[in-house]
């Protein structure tokens, strides 16, 4: 098979997935939620996060990832490991250079598609005190909830998003430790 074509297949996948996302963004938030154009010629009204821009003011720095590689065993392991905690290192650090709050979003084929957030981020600024009361969570090494993205959309309102600026008390989340490969 042509390797150019393997290539034009990935980027298509992720293309797709940014889309729907933004879409599911778009309507739970009430805004305009756009991929992030590689040229960053963008600004303006819009908040650039990562993979995704909106156009109102939200926590996150976003990573979309549409990728096989993974498994869920990896994570909910006593030791983590495996392409998801790569991500969450990188997505924390480039978080961090944002002033934003890391969220990975990521599936694979015939799976849900997963949200990962700081626990602190979950509790204080985005207002659920105990965020075991999730109806579907699991709480990973380091601070993380996981949890799929319909639950996230279903329990948490606009109105907690749009606040999280006044929710915030200079908690400072210390950063993940590296973990092993798998």
């Amino acid at each position: 098979m042509d390797r150019s074509k393997i290539g034009k297949k990935s980027r298509n996948k992720g293309a797709s997935f940014e889309r729907q996302i933004s879409k599911v963004f778009s309507e739970w938030l009430g805004c305009k939620v756009r991929r992030t154009p590689m040229s960053g010629a963008y600004g303006g009204e819009w908040n650039l996060g990562g993979d995704l821009m909106f156009d109102i003011d939200v926590p996150w720095y976003v990573e979309l990832k549409n990728r096989e590689s993974w498994r869920l065993e990896q994570l909910l392991s006593p030791s983590p490991c495996g392409p998801i905690v790569k991500w969450l290192e990188s997505t924390w650090d480039e978080a961090a250079k944002e002033g934003k709050v890391p969220m990975v979003v990521f599936t694979r084929n015939r799976v849900g598609t997963y949200i990962l957030l700081p626990l602190f981020h979950v509790e204080t600024e985005l207002g659920l005190r105990d965020a075991a009361r999730l109806p579907i969570v699991a709480f990973i090494p380091d601070g993380w909830v996981l949890t799929p993205i319909e639950t996230l959309i279903s329990t948490v309102s606009r109105d907690q998003v749009l606040n999280w600026r006044t929710a915030r008390d200079n908690f400072e989340q210390p950063k993940p430790q590296a973990r092993p490969a798998c």
